[in-house]
């Protein structure tokens, strides 16, 4: 009679850790955000990628390497930098939920037009 009550019991204990050992594996497997860095130039973008994976979270490391100051824009996103200065660096960080191609823009007047516009992947 002892061992038809410590059977089940032994089973749905075993059930209960392996859930909580799966859990616990699967919150601390957290990918940490992919690193990216864009240089602006008068009037262009030069990324060290050129794509990531749907879902990933990236931080851009913003370089200016013109001679006027710049900003990026990740058109449809909602993701934009504040203006960077001639020389000044900043960050940005993005997480991308959607497959396709983003247009990427310098929103500052007239960089449209002369050319700074470029596009970022997402697979």
């Amino acid at each position: 009679m002892r061992f038809r009550f410590i059977a089940p019991v032994a089973v749905v204990l075993a059930l209960v850790v392996s859930s909580f050992a799966l859990a616990a594996k699967q919150a601390t497997s957290v990918t940490a955000p992919i690193k990216i860095t864009v240089t602006l130039s008068d009037y262009a973008f030069k990324f060290s990628r050129a794509s990531v994976p749907v879902g990933s979270t990236v931080v851009f490391t913003l370089k200016n390497a013109g001679t006027v100051q710049h900003n990026i824009d990740f058109v449809g996103t909602g993701k934009r930098s504040a203006l960077i200065a001639a020389g000044g660096k900043s960050t940005l960080k993005v997480t991308f939920k959607k497959k396709g191609s983003i247009q990427v823009v310098c929103d500052v007047p007239r960089h449209i037009q002369l050319g700074m516009v470029s596009s970022f992947k997402v697979k």
